[in-house]
């Protein structure tokens, strides 16, 4: 599985989201009524970005159903699943992101679907449950017969566990999301 790293700060997060939605920043700053000399400082990180500015973004990604780390403000996961282990809801090559669970907080996704970073198997998609003992998890595919002995692992130890926000398709191989144009 191929992971990206985390965007460390508000103005790449909001670069990434902008070219999610296939936006110059010229397009987007006439869609959005901001100034494009704005948008670029805190794309940038040359300016702080503010509570004002974040609250305006947050409506503007609500229209268009994104949820973003940039307001969310934790610290964001994405892949793309190699395998066809969590078939049917999730197929080989989508996209999937997250933001990172408080290990105590863990029992309250019993029975979802996380983005697991387990120990000795590395990035897996999978059914959370609870494991035989304090410390331990079970993760289950949705279809376990196509990944064999990686179907259901029991009592494994979780370097991290995300909660997903977010899962794209791919259109067609080798091309991008697609998404629809950014509106006001």
């Amino acid at each position: 599985m191929t992971s990206t790293p985390f965007l460390s700060t508000p103005g790449s997060r909001l670069r990434a989201i902008r070219a999610f939605c296939a936006s110059s920043r010229n397009e987007f700053c006439e869609k959005t009524g901001l100034s494009e000399s704005t948008l670029k400082a805190w794309e940038n990180d040359v300016a702080r970005l503010t509570k004002k500015g974040a609250a305006l973004l947050a409506v503007i990604f609500q229209r268009r159903s994104i949820i973003s780390s940039v307001i969310i403000g934790k610290m964001f996961f994405s892949f793309k699943t190699s395998d066809k282990s969590m078939m049917p809801q999730f197929k080989q090559n989508d996209w999937v992101a997250g933001i990172l669970i408080d290990t105590q907080d863990l029992p309250y996704f019993w029975d979802e679907i996380v983005i697991a970073d387990v120990e000795g198997y590395g990035i897996l998609l999978r059914k959370l449950a609870k494991g035989s003992q304090p410390g331990v998890f079970n993760l289950i595919a949705l279809n376990p017969q196509d990944v064999g002995p990686l179907g259901q692992l029991n009592d494994v130890r979780l370097k991290g566990a995300y909660r997903i926000l977010w899962h794209r398709r791919l259109l067609g191989e080798n091309r991008a999301f697609s998404p629809q144009p950014l509106s006001a």
